[in-house]
């Protein structure tokens, strides 16, 4: 079964829901980027170099990484029955059969594994399970990195076109997120929130650190004091609103780097303009990739 991919469906009607995963009728197609008040300090869990982002939210729990098991096992090509009455779920894969056992509503999930069993909890319908121990059967390969409180997997199908895009366009409105804090109603009318407060470069790296570089968060936050908002004088319209472009693509890929190319259209003026962004995306030192630079083109007239 190929695994979850996400994709990014905003327009004018679906603004509240900001991203979708849609390509099939499984939940973990169907898992969802909300637009919650996520915590800056929320663990990351990447998976062939690209952030996952899960409904309910990756939790960190008495030392050990917790993440909803059906999206997370589909990624890695596994298959997911739950029993909800017994309060299960068996995974398989080929001649490989895991089972997870949830705790009891009255109980605090604690951490039980024996070869290929492992306790899990419930929150919100949905199983979670150890990162770890998922990984260790399922995963190409495992890395936890504790300054940055990453997990970082290997394994699955390769990811596609769309989905660097869509790392692309989440990146971009995490970033609108952060520049346009203050203006509320303006991004309450894209359906987004502010996000979490940011008064040191910390904070913002621990924001944007899964989808940007260490040099383009730095250069953000020494352009926060010149320009701290991305919203003009009217309050009413970003200078790049990524909740309205004309067309994302793929320009180029490889192993070594990719680049996604969108279009966005500009207001005012007599002559509809059109202006073009350039992402180049490359895997940091243990290979999660990043946005390594942001380059806007001139600006053309629309055909």
């Amino acid at each position: 079964m190929r695994r979850a991919i996400a994709r990014y469906t905003l327009g004018v009607a679906a603004m509240a829901l900001l991203c979708t995963i849609a390509l099939s009728s499984s939940e973990a197609r169907n898992a969802t980027f909300l637009d919650k008040k996520t915590s800056i300090y929320e663990p990351i869990i990447i998976l062939n170099g690209l952030p996952m982002i899960f409904e309910p939210a990756v939790q960190l729990e008495r030392g050990y990484i917790l993440a909803p098991l059906r999206p997370l096992a589909e990624a890695l090509g596994a298959e997911v029955t739950y029993e909800k009455e017994k309060r299960r779920a068996i995974v398989r894969r080929e001649n490989l059969c895991l089972e997870v056992q949830a705790n009891s509503p009255e109980e605090k999930w604690r951490p039980r594994e024996k070869g290929l069993r492992v306790s899990g909890t419930i929150v919100d319908d949905r199983m979670l399970v150890p990162v770890q121990w998922l990984a260790s059967h399922l995963a190409d390969g495992w890395l936890y990195d504790e300054k940055n409180q990453r997990a970082l997997l290997r394994g699955g199908t390769p990811w596609r076109d769309e989905d660097y895009i869509a790392f692309a366009r989440w990146a971009e409105i995490l970033r609108l997120r952060v520049k346009a804090s203050e203006e509320r109603a303006s991004l309450s009318q894209r359906g987004l929130e502010p996000s979490p407060p940011i008064k040191k470069e910390k904070d913002l790296e621990r924001f944007l650190g899964a989808y940007w570089s260490s040099e383009e968060i730095k250069k953000m936050w020494e352009n926060s004091h010149e320009a701290p908002s991305m919203v003009s004088d009217e309050k009413t319209e970003p200078e790049f609103d990524p909740t309205n472009v004309l067309r994302w693509r793929v320009i180029s890929r490889s192993p070594e780097e990719v680049q996604v190319e969108t279009v966005f259209p500009l207001q005012g003026g007599f002559v509809s303009r059109e202006q073009k962004v350039l992402y180049i995306i490359q895997p940091d030192e243990k290979g999660a990739f990043k946005i390594k630079e942001r380059q806007m083109s001139g600006t053309v007239d629309s055909v």
